[in-house]
């Protein structure tokens, strides 16, 4: 699709632009790490997590000049009815914080478990505490037979956790296109925060 989109978008005569390129970190997990899980996912069936979710969601900088939007029920699928919904978070003196994604088997062979980090929602808390949080999320995902952690890198929340926990940028790119019909030019953006597969 990298490739194919801006030879569609000529062929039609559309005003289409590549606006981002969505670069990915990705970790190699340990099965030990499992051994180590002291119930570190929240309960899902409450609708505190969704809660907790929808409030730093519409945390984000209003400089970002494309942001996701939730409904409710879009969070409630997002945290917990998905397949292979992972769902972490943190309240440490008040201090709160957030983390999901979801299982997917990587196409390859043999066929490989891998966690997906799909929102990173540090709110308050402390670098230490997020840092607890992303290894809390690590553990579960672990615990669920992942044998490697991805997340794209969007530049909406702070990486410092995930490099300082080991994550290394992978060879995979997604480039995203933006297409105006009103005849305005689409222009390169910093950072954004989206849906990602």
């Amino acid at each position: 699709m990298n490739r194919m989109m801006p030879i569609f978008s000529r062929l039609l005569k559309l005003n289409t632009e590549r606006i981002f390129s969505v670069e990915f970190i990705v970790r190699l997990l340990r099965p030990a790490l499992s051994a180590q899980i002291s119930n570190p996912v929240s309960d899902l069936d409450s609708d505190r997590d969704i809660d907790l979710f929808m409030a730093l969601a519409s945390e984000l900088p209003s400089n970002l000049p494309l942001v996701r939007l939730w409904t409710r029920a879009e969070a409630e699928w997002q945290c917990r009815n998905r397949a292979g919904a992972l769902t972490v978070s943190s309240e440490v003196g008040g201090r709160r914080g957030i983390l999901t994604g979801y299982l997917m088997q990587a196409a390859s062979a043999p066929p490989t478990t891998v966690v997906l980090l799909g929102d990173l929602f540090w709110g308050d808390l402390e670098p230490a505490e997020r840092t607890e949080l992303l290894e809390s999320f690590l553990r579960a995902g672990a615990g669920k037979g992942a044998r490697f952690a991805s997340c794209p890198v969007l530049g909406y929340a702070s990486l410092d956790p995930l490099t300082t926990a080991g994550f290394r940028r992978s060879k995979r790119v997604i480039h995203t296109y933006l297409t105006f019909w009103n005849g305005l030019q689409p222009r390169p953006v910093p950072a954004l925060y989206i849906d990602v597969f």
